[in-house]
């Protein structure tokens, strides 16, 4: 059983709320357990169910249980409670699939969530793409981390990457370089003969 191994293992939602539904009040731990695979401690993500034991797992976490043998009566051997079953003894849990797809968390950006609250299967795309208090590197390669929602002002104003045009030549380069740039700006050298000791302010 191992075309799945490559599959990412279950929904990690952090320390944040969980809600069966939009209506729900919060989920207790023993309902998120019910719902959590036994193997990566996730929330299930395509679950599968072992029929001789009744476990559950994600699809990516079940198919990295070893076997006994490489054929298709390989035994395996049930990560819980030790059950031995073949590869047909496992199903896909279309119930369980839908509960999880009426579940809704809140955003589990950490350490400062935004005030999102959707569907848990579109948790990790608005992590990834759409959250503003999620951390992104600097556009400009200067090696920083900044808020999403900051990112912009960092660019624009405070980044020492940012382009920015010589005052003379109207070359632009990072405001890193400017200091150099002046040094051996033809225009400046032409206008202004004392340029080495011009100094740049951030």
């Amino acid at each position: 059983m191992s075309e799945a191994r490559g599959m990412d293992t279950g929904y990690s939602t952090g320390r944040a709320n969980l809600y069966r539904d939009r209506s729900s009040a919060l989920m207790t731990s023993t309902e998120i357990s019910r719902l959590s695979c036994p193997n990566c401690k996730k929330i299930l993500r395509d679950p599968r169910q072992v029929t001789v034991c009744g476990c559950r797992f994600c699809a990516g976490c079940i198919d990295q249980r070893p076997a006994q043998g490489c054929s298709a009566e390989s035994v395996y051997t049930c990560a819980v409670d030790g059950a031995k079953y073949k590869r047909r003894d496992v199903r896909k849990d279309r119930g369980c699939q839908r509960e999880i797809e009426f579940l809704e968390v809140d955003c589990p950006t950490q350490p400062r969530p935004c005030l999102w609250r959707g569907k848990l299967t579109d948790m990790e795309h608005h992590v990834s793409e759409e959250c503003p208090k999620r951390l992104r590197e600097c556009d400009l390669k200067c090696g920083g981390k900044y808020l999403a929602e900051e990112l912009e002002q960092h660019m624009a104003r405070d980044c020492h990457r940012r382009p920015v045009p010589c005052q003379y030549c109207k070359q632009q380069l990072p405001m890193k370089d400017l200091q150099d740039h002046y040094m051996g700006c033809d225009r400046l050298l032409e206008c202004a003969p004392t340029a080495n000791k011009l100094e740049v302010k951030n």
